[in-house]
């Protein structure tokens, strides 16, 4: 049921195909009979390849009879001019009519297209889950807008998808399926279009504004951009607990990256710890030192509440339009590498290049208002990193949810400002200290030493910049421990 006989579907996917194949495998014995309506209901393909379908099964001994065409029966060695010329005939007519069908149904629908392009409106059967139609026009259900503005502000903000199924069932929000929450209904929910009004019929451009736009389509874009930065890096999920440095910390010895886990020594409290992944699996020259999660955030958190944004990041009127240009341009590259995919595939390519030319103005235009932007102003950085020190400043004073929202605000602030935190953990007698070299996405870097519970600020090399972290040995190391006891 429903597998398409015109395009061969039913043979090659469907029953058909899967009873062939228990013949051959001799799972149905030979000398069976298939009954079939008429013999276009075994296929509406092309004569010679309906024709080939047929042959076969009757060469495999099955005996094929039709109830409609005056009950026609037909099978090996009895196979004579007039039966074949028969079959001929209701396979042509079979594909025929499915051919016509087909071109009928896409020109109503191209009709359909342009009059959506024109302002009519029109159910198309099932419709985003967050509308209905009435007869007339689409309109959102109960508290629809609510729900996709919380699932979208909360992934611009940094929400894992996870931690945003958690939320929207505590907050008991309706998903739109009927159904329970579930991570494949979320994600096609952040990645359908619908959202902001488009329609995108199968064949054909784009139609804007074809469905009531329950967000803008900037907030959708930006939450596209904030999902792609996220790619590759999974939060931990440690009952609640939010690491603020998912995919930034790198081990300045041996350049692998760091991974939080969760220890329990003999005879000690448990701790988490920041592990070099080649150590984990244990690969030859991975550093074996780890550093204490808690005591390497408290170095970094030392250093946002003393540090002067004018020190990193070149001072300028503060705004927050940076950051969401950045994002829209991500959701459009994003959206465009997988219409370019698509191409490679795809059989109208008229509409998907015409589609692509129109993301790439898109992407231009884009591109240049970051680039006006970025030349007014830096505070592609300035902002978030603002947005860090003062989220630092409200740490001591909530507990609970509050804390750990805050804390997931911080990552992506931190993420949108901090390039990579390169750590060399450094192994002295009864201890582990820690130098990090924070490096900016403004293009600065800044040093950070961790010791026993204190943090210095090392302004001495400000202006030095360590693409790869830096590492002390011998007896500069031996030097810069007395320094700094």
């Amino acid at each position: 049921m429903g597998i398409s006989g015109w395009t061969g579907d039913n043979y090659t996917k469907g029953a058909l195909g899967a009873f062939v194949q228990a013949v051959e495998d001799k799972t149905i014995p030979r000398g069976s009979v298939l009954i079939c309506e008429s013999l276009d209901r075994l296929s509406r393909q092309q004569i010679e390849e309906a024709l080939e379908i047929f042959l076969k099964i009757i060469r495999l001994g099955i005996v094929i009879v039709t109830l409609e065409d005056g009950e026609l029966e037909f099978r090996k060695g009895q196979l004579d001019l007039t039966k074949l010329v028969i079959a001929i005939a209701i396979m042509s007519r079979g594909h025929n009519e499915s051919t016509v069908k087909s071109t009928r149904n896409l020109e109503r629908w191209g009709a359909k297209r342009e009059q959506a392009r024109q302002g009519k409106r029109f159910s198309k059967g099932a419709c985003p889950g967050w509308l209905k139609w009435d007869g007339k026009e689409y309109s959102p259900k109960p508290k629809a807008r609510e729900t996709l503005e919380l699932i979208f502000r909360r992934t611009v903000e940094g929400l894992g998808e996870h931690q945003l199924l958690a939320e929207l069932v505590k907050q008991k929000r309706p998903s739109f399926t009927g159904r329970s929450w579930c991570r494949s209904t979320l994600q096609n929910v952040i990645k359908d279009r619908a959202v902001y009004g488009e329609w995108h019929p199968i064949k054909g451009d784009p139609i804007p504004n074809f469905y009531p736009a329950l967000i803008p389509e900037q907030l959708y874009l930006r939450a596209q951009g904030a999902r792609k930065q996220r790619t590759g890096k999974r939060g931990a999920s440690d009952g609640g607990w939010v690491n603020l440095f998912t995919g930034l910390v790198f081990n300045a010895k041996d350049k692998q990256s760091m991974l939080t886990m969760t220890v329990t020594p003999k005879g000690k409290e448990q701790s988490r710890r920041l592990v070099s992944y080649g150590h984990t699996k244990k690969e030859p020259g991975a550093d074996p030192v780890s550093v204490n999660y808690d005591q390497f955030e408290a170095g970094i958190l030392d250093f946002l509440r003393e540090i002067k944004v004018s020190d990193i990041i070149p001072q300028t009127p503060a705004d927050d339009t940076l950051p969401a240009k950045r994002q829209e341009l991500l959701g459009i590259e994003s959206r465009l590498s997988q219409l370019q995919t698509l191409l490679e595939t795809a059989g109208n390519l008229d509409t998907l290049v015409k589609a692509i030319g129109n993301l790439e103005v898109k992407r231009e235009r884009v591109r240049r208002e970051l680039m006006e932007l970025q030349h007014q102003q830096a505070v592609s950085q300035a902002a978030p990193f603002k947005e860090a020190q003062s989220i630092v400043d409200l740490f001591g004073k909530t507990t609970g949810e509050e804390l750990k929202n805050l804390r997931l605000k911080l990552r992506a602030a931190l993420a949108a400002t901090v390039d990579k935190i390169w750590v060399q953990p450094i192994k002295e007698r009864g201890s582990i200290s820690a130098l990090l070299t924070i490096n900016f996405r403004s293009g600065a870097s800044r040093q950070v030493f961790r010791r026993k519970s204190k943090t210095y600020l090392l302004m001495n090399w400000k202006n030095v910049t360590f693409d790869g972290g830096m590492v002390l040995k011998g007896k500069h190391l031996e030097e810069f421990l007395k320094q700094h006891p």
